[in-house]
């Protein structure tokens, strides 16, 4: 919230920094943009687009599991793809950002999902890695992956426990990483 009340630090952010380099900045997310004020600290920030979780099918439903938070990373990811192939087909280069909620407590997997992987928080984990593997594959397939820069961060980069119910995380996090053009 600090760059609410720094207009000029708001524009050292790097969707602002690239739109003054011709970039379109867009940024999509899981849950309602009213979470954490995402409706208005974005536009601040320099995107031009913004979507939430209320522009996806379904939005405000409880998913399968009872969570609330927004669409499963999977549903989500099929749902933005289309998006950046739009994107991808201007003329100008594009940046967009994507926030998924499946690895937030309380976690929307089912218990089969938390049977199979020996916790909720695995199993989310592991839903996570599958839809991204199979966005990552989508922009493959599309070309997209051929010139653009893929970043995965996370926000909430605790760990994941050594075995389950043992309680103590990993030492070593990967907080960030990234998949660049060959």
């Amino acid at each position: 919230m600090e760059m609410w009340d720094n207009p000029l630090q708001a524009q050292q952010c790097l969707p602002h920094l690239l739109r003054q380099q011709g970039y379109r900045a867009h940024y999509y997310q899981a849950a309602g943009l009213k979470f954490m004020s995402k409706d208005l600290m974005m536009p601040n920030m320099g995107f031009q687009r913004i979507e939430g979780g209320e522009s996806l099918p379904g939005h405000g439903q409880p998913s399968a599991t009872g969570s609330t938070w927004g669409a499963t990373d999977s549903a989500f990811f099929r749902q933005v793809l289309p998006k950046l192939e739009a994107l991808d087909q201007g003329v100008s280069p594009w940046f967009a950002t994507l926030l998924t909620v499946g690895t937030h407590y309380p976690y929307g997997v089912t218990e089969a999902e938390i049977e199979r992987h020996g916790g909720a928080k695995l199993a989310a984990v592991a839903n996570a890695d599958a839809a991204l593997a199979d966005l990552l594959e989508g922009l493959e397939r599309t070309g997209i992956l051929e010139d653009t820069l893929v970043i995965v961060t996370s926000d909430e980069a605790h760990g994941i426990v050594k075995k389950p119910r043992q309680g103590k995380t990993l030492r070593h996090t990967v907080q960030a990483t990234s998949l660049s053009p060959q």
